[in-house]
């Protein structure tokens, strides 16, 4: 951020703030960070604790790669890759996360491979 912005005055948009009230806009960016952050990082624990969920009762670990097929919405998608990323370090096998999308017919979603099996990348086998 640039020095001569960064401590400008703004509108405030704290919650629960007065009417008129102004706070420096590096305060207010950081806040804003920080609250994004919590979110997401909210929604990352919400779904590994649904997928390593899965992976009990599915019994998943039974294979060499876990492949989660969800329902549209079940995983933030700007998380998939977090997860995935997680999924495959602590399982160390590849993890692929996807998602069905009704209106193009296709899949999307995050796949990882993992290096000490020779899956170094899904896009080779696709």
């Amino acid at each position: 951020m640039l020095n001569h912005k960064a401590f400008q005055k703004v509108i405030s948009t704290k919650r629960g703030h007065k009417l008129g009230e102004q706070e420096q806009l590096i305060l207010q960016a950081i806040r804003t960070v920080t609250n994004v952050k919590n979110r997401q990082t909210r929604a990352e624990d919400a779904g590994l604790e649904m997928l390593e969920n899965m992976i009990i009762n599915n019994h998943m670990l039974d294979h060499k790669i876990l492949l989660f097929l969800l329902k549209p919405g079940q995983i933030d998608p700007e998380i998939r890759g977090l997860i995935a990323n997680k999924f495959m370090a602590k399982y160390q096998r590849p993890c692929c996360l996807l998602t069905y999308v009704e209106q193009t017919g296709f899949y999307e979603g995050s796949a990882r491979g993992y290096t000490k099996n020779g899956l170094l990348s899904f896009k080779e086998i696709a």
